[in-house]
């Protein structure tokens, strides 16, 4: 019963906005994957955090070596050595799960990294979005990468246009968006209404005589 409520309101809805304003649709994801600079971000990524992991490694043998070394020399070490190196075990081992959660918890650096090194990227993108929005007077632009659409239709997608205003040769890419918009079912039938419709002339030649009779 809900859905049967729902449904029909989202559609309302949209149809009110479709007739009332202008609407645009991209691919942040798809916008990303051609600027090069998303190639080095994520060199960057990948670097940062092997060497973080390496990092973890290190501090985990050195915990191993001295576990070894204590269990080696427990009987020869006098007291003050044996406590010594024991609060020395417990603080490398507390120093290796304060580096880990920090760096690879779910909330951790890691996880991080990656919103912090693109912010300038996604901050550029989405300006070339603004400049193209108000160039071609879209009210409302959806970013087709966060938002699930159900159905759009390519004569709306402006992907292309904000790549070419990032540098990028989009010339395969118009070819490829013309295509998509030649070959939608719904451009087709749009272009079918459209078309004028030509009159038969012998059927309203009948129709005429119909009339005087």
């Amino acid at each position: 019963m809900i859905s049967n409520i729902v449904i029909p309101v989202l559609f309302f809805l949209i149809s009110t906005v479709a007739f009332s304003q202008k609407i645009a649709y991209f691919s942040s994801k798809g916008v990303l994957e051609r600027l090069p600079e998303s190639a080095q971000i994520e060199q960057q990524i990948r670097s940062t955090w092997e060497e973080w992991e390496r990092e973890l490694e290190l501090k985990k043998k050195e915990i191993q070596d001295l576990e070894a070394e204590i269990k080696n020399n427990r009987l020869i070490w006098s007291d003050f050595e044996r406590i010594e190196k024991d609060k020395d075990l417990v603080r490398k081992k507390e120093e290796r799960d304060a580096f880990a959660k920090l760096k690879f918890s779910p909330s951790g650096e890691v996880d991080k990294l990656p919103t912090t090194l693109y912010k300038p990227l996604i901050e550029k993108i989405y300006a070339s979005v603004q400049k193209i929005s108000n160039s071609r007077g879209y009210d409302l632009v959806f970013d087709k990468s966060t938002h699930q659409l159900a159905y759009v239709n390519p004569k709306y997608d402006i992907t292309v246009f904000i790549l070419e205003e990032l540098g990028v040769d989009v010339s395969e890419d118009l070819d490829k968006l013309k295509k998509a918009i030649e070959t939608d079912p719904r451009n087709q039938r749009i272009e079918s209404k459209q078309a004028p419709q030509k009159k038969s002339r012998t059927r309203s030649s009948k129709s005429n005589d119909d009339e005087i009779d």
